[in-house]
């Protein structure tokens, strides 16, 4: 006979899989990564992303579905994300809104998307050349790797460098190109002199230092 707290217990696992189930969208099948969850609509024939994602997914997978390329604006505000690939929406060619403010970036990818567009927008004023982009609220570590965004033109904004320290704190917008630089590497460590004979394999180690990102 199951005890008062091993059958309350079990009630509370029983809704907690029926609201699971209940907030899984449709045609998508979800996987419980807890506290977290993954939701896979990936092949599923969707004409639009999913309205009712749940707030706990830390993975979606969208690829290979009717109109995606279609898409207009997509936000990605406030998802701790660190790091976006390069690539990541070349194939969005109707995108002409991205919201990526409040997260965790240090840069952005030198992506198609954004260099096919004349004029990055912050105004509600749109034309066929230009593209909204908000990254504000993302430590930007503002070094080489983004003097390809800072030559792009833009409707001043307030977006800051949080890195390197010299740039700590100063608007985006305000550096000058020439202050875009990144340290070469610095060799710190080297293997010690190595003879072997031709045709022979050998294995050279060494350690970097450098402030690339």
């Amino acid at each position: 006979m199951l005890t008062m707290e091993r059958l309350l217990l079990c009630v509370m696992l029983a809704i907690s899989m029926a609201v699971r189930a209940q907030i899984c969208p449709k045609r998508c099948v979800c996987q419980i990564l807890s506290p977290n969850l993954a939701t896979l609509c990936a092949k599923k024939g969707l004409l639009f992303v999913p309205p009712n994602i749940d707030r706990h997914t830390v993975e979606l997978r969208l690829a290979d579905n009717f109109k995606m390329t279609s898409l207009h604006t997509l936000s990605l505000d406030h998802n701790m994300l660190d790091y976006i690939p390069e690539g990541t929406f070349s194939l969005l060619q109707k995108l002409n809104r991205l919201d990526v403010t409040s997260n965790k970036l240090q840069k952005l990818p030198p992506d198609p998307l954004f260099q096919r567009a004349q004029v990055l927008a912050t105004s509600g004023e749109m034309t066929p050349s230009s593209f909204a982009l908000s990254f504000g609220g993302n430590p930007l570590h503002c070094n080489c790797e983004l003097l390809w965004l800072r030559r792009l033109k833009r409707e001043d904004d307030l977006e800051t460098c949080a890195t390197p320290e010299h740039l700590s704190g100063r608007y985006f917008w305000s550096i000058s190109e020439e202050e875009f630089l990144c340290e070469p590497p610095l060799i710190t460590r080297f293997s010690h002199e190595m003879r072997v004979l031709e045709g022979q394999r050998v294995a050279l180690r060494y350690e970097l230092l450098s402030e690339i990102h």
